[in-house]
């Protein structure tokens, strides 16, 4: 059929069909349309059995880089996606898998072009159960998982990813999802966030809204930060500046800063990123901070109060501008402007940098316990 460019071939023995496009078949096909499929080649064979070749616009599986490209075979009842993914199709739809590494970009994309409304009445659930891969979030951060399981059942999306004694659950319903962690390590912490190294201690997260636009927290206790991109410019700046001695660490280069406590609450447009309070708590030091990441291009723009309690001989500091008293303690502006692995420090003048307590912002972006149990289940 050259309006569809089928070739037949027609034997005894070794009987198949062979589609050499599938573009012409996408206006009869809506799974061929959701999947918004670039170019593709099939093959269905006699005993049942399909080969498909296909580009998608979506890279769902990382391999040291975005995959676009799939090859999918069909023996007996199995799918097999690159030899990395086994689909089963029955009543319901279940997906197996070991060592396999997620694009979330991609996969992020894909949901939210199909139309679940369209299936809210199938009958078909979806169950994924994954074991030991990789979520690659962008390119450089990274969610490990011993197990990661999935279902999508009556138009709702709820997913368990499981990592040493580090649990998180997730829930997506009407374009909006909902998102919880705890208890994860600092092997977790030095895959997720790689602009610092971490040693020990344990990582929370919670976040809402949708993809492209929702708020967050990260809390982070009881680490060691060895190199933090930021925090490095911010001690390096301080060790320039004889006047802000008492600010500096001098064992922060070969030890580390051990932190009792950090959170940081954001809200997230479009890879744009912005900080309303961050709050660092060390013995040494405590630190303030508000401003903006963009992930985009790489960039940072926040001020920070360095605040440390007074010694007993600050009669020994000099006394400029940008150095605060307040009676208890003395405390510094400084401004981080520029690329996010080295940014430029520059003191400023003061200014408020709000620092709600902890527990009203964690407060805000929880959902009853409801939810979060049925996360877990």
């Amino acid at each position: 059929n050259n309006n569809l460019d089928i070739f037949a071939y027609i034997k005894d023995d070794n009987s198949k069909i062979k589609f050499n496009s599938l573009e012409k078949l996408k206006a009869y096909s809506k799974l061929l349309k959701d999947l918004n499929i670039t170019s593709a080649k099939a093959s269905i064979k006699q005993d049942g059995n399909i080969y498909v070749r296909m580009k998608l616009p979506y890279a769902l599986l990382h391999s040291s880089k975005p995959v676009y490209k799939y090859e999918i075979k069909k023996a007996n009842d199995t799918l097999s996606v690159n030899n990395k993914v086994f689909i089963t199709i029955q009543k319901n739809i279940h997906i197996t898998s070991q060592k396999t590494n997620l694009d979330f970009k991609g996969i992020k994309n894909l949901v939210s072009h199909l139309n679940f409304e369209s299936s809210k009445n199938s009958s078909t659930n979806i169950y994924a159960n994954l074991k030991n891969g990789k979520i690659y979030l962008t390119d450089k951060r990274v969610a490990p998982y011993d197990t990661l399981t999935l279902q999508h059942q009556n138009n709702i999306i709820t997913m368990q990813l499981k990592f040493k004694q580090g649990i998180a659950g997730f829930k997506y319903q009407n374009k909006e999802f909902f998102l919880y962690g705890e208890n994860f390590d600092d092997e977790f912490m030095q895959n997720l966030l790689q602009n610092a190294k971490f040693e020990g201690g344990t990582l929370t997260f919670h976040a809402k809204g949708n993809f492209d636009d929702f708020k967050g927290i990260i809390e982070i206790k009881n680490t060691i930060i060895k190199d933090n991109k930021t925090l490095n410019s911010l001690l390096a700046f301080v060790d320039t500046l004889p006047s802000l001695t008492s600010f500096s660490i001098p064992s922060y280069k070969k030890n580390g800063l051990f932190v009792e406590k950090s959170y940081a609450t954001l809200e997230a447009k479009n890879g744009i990123y912005n900080f309303s309070n961050i709050y660092l708590k060390s013995k040494p030091l405590k630190i303030y901070g508000k401003g903006v990441i963009d992930y985009n291009t790489n960039k940072i723009d926040m001020i920070f109060k360095l605040q440390t309690r007074i010694a007993k001989n600050i009669s020994k500091i000099p006394v400029v501008g940008y150095i605060l008293f307040d009676g208890k303690s003395l405390s510094t502006i400084l401004k981080a402007k520029g690329d996010l692995d080295n940014p430029k420090i520059s003191t400023e003048i003061a200014k408020d940098i709000v620092n709600a307590p902890f527990n009203i912002i964690k407060r805000t972006f929880m959902l009853p316990s409801k939810i979060v149990n049925e996360l877990t289940q």
